[in-house]
């Protein structure tokens, strides 16, 4: 009788087991930009540390606390993907980033979602253009604000060996004038020029024949609005 009884007993784990195993999987996929609500261009943001949405399942008591979030990482081009997703109803919380933050909802449903966001940026890089001659590297540039009345905190020519280059990914540079400072509040009048010695810098860039990556990027200082990432020009590919 004993053993029938662990006999059966394990005949119901096994069922059991197997019914919590054929929950069905993730059964949507969402994708999408994060755009300028002005402009219409892509946001782009570092590949590392860069801007992310919090996103958060609705229907469950964790959802009120936010404390069962997913962090989706927006690509340095502006876009982003997530390929494992359940259709439901989300709220999307965008913090930390390098436009002004909001809260909103999205609705995902089974299968292909495409969804676009459009946002404010802290700055704009403006006429940008970025050169080579001789053994520098320059780059100007003017800077539009987001509002209107942000401070610039910093402008720098980023500098790498691929397409990732950005704030967390770069070359550490030394002479020229690749990085500054100003303090200012933003004026869409004035230009900006940034360079780099490549002759003070050439255990970086040492191979003949190969491309190097670079993009201007431009932090502001805004009371209250949390961490600041820095706001990028387009990549500019240069072969030495």
């Amino acid at each position: 009788m004993k053993k029938a009884l662990l006999l059966a007993a394990s005949v119901l784990f096994l069922l059991t087991s197997c019914k919590l195993d054929n929950y069905e999987g993730p059964n949507a996929r969402v994708f999408g930009r994060i755009l300028d609500a002005k402009t219409g261009e892509l946001v782009g943001t570092d590949i590392q540390q860069g801007s992310q949405l919090m996103v958060y399942e609705q229907g469950y008591a964790a959802a009120e606390t936010h404390s069962n979030g997913q962090t989706w990482v927006i690509q340095n081009t502006g876009e982003y993907r997530n390929n494992l997703v359940f259709a439901a109803r989300y709220e999307v919380i965008f913090q930390n980033g390098n436009f002004y933050g909001f809260t909103d909802f999205m609705d995902v449903k089974t299968g292909d979602n495409e969804i676009d966001w459009k946002v404010t940026p802290y700055l704009r890089v403006k006429d940008c253009t970025i050169d080579k001659s001789g053994n520098t590297v320059t780059a100007k540039f003017k800077l539009e604000g987001g509002k209107g009345d942000e401070t610039v905190s910093e402008v720098r020519l980023f500098a790498f060996s691929d397409i990732w280059v950005g704030n967390y990914v770069k070359f550490a540079l030394t002479g020229g004038t690749d990085v500054q400072k100003p303090n200012e509040v933003v004026d869409p009048t004035k230009e900006y020029t940034l360079t780099i010695d490549v002759s003070q810098n050439s255990s970086f860039f040492k191979y003949t024949g190969k491309n190097y990556y670079f993009r201007v990027g431009a932090k502001a200082s805004v009371p209250g609005a949390g961490t600041i990432r820095h706001n990028y020009s387009e990549l500019k590919k240069i072969a030495f």
